[in-house]
């Protein structure tokens, strides 16, 4: 992990998103996870990364109800809410897909996209 990557990790293990600060619902019982959100956060973008045990059925027909949105599929099991704004790129939305790469109790992924950055107090994110 490069120093910047690091850098940000910690600093969103300190203070990791809310519903509040992001303007989209977490699902409940959801684990973040700051090292992978802050490795794959890119160009101004946060990515906040969270696992969970239910499967992604489950997660996207929670998100469903609590959005309001309907979820578009791109391959069996993978999902995403765009929440507002357009597709391809939204200014905010969910990805839920199965835990296929890191392993651990959790069934499913959860990656929560917020154009306006990580807000920890100060201008920068």
């Amino acid at each position: 992990m490069d120093l910047e990557v690091a850098e940000l990790a910690a600093q969103m293990a300190l203070s990791p998103p809310t519903e509040e600060s992001l303007g989209i619902p977490i699902y409940p019982g959801s684990e973040f996870q700051p090292d992978i959100s802050a490795g794959i956060s890119f160009g101004g973008t946060p990515l906040y990364v969270f696992f969970a045990l239910e499967t992604p059925e489950e997660i996207v027909k929670w998100y469903e109800k609590e959005t309001g949105m309907k979820s578009e599929s791109w391959d069996v099991d993978c999902y995403y809410i765009p929440i507002s704004g357009q597709m391809p790129f939204p200014d905010k939305g969910v990805t839920v897909q199965p835990n296929l790469a890191f392993g651990g109790p959790w069934k499913s992924m959860i990656t929560l996209v917020g154009a306006e950055g990580y807000y920890d107090g100060s201008s920068e994110w």
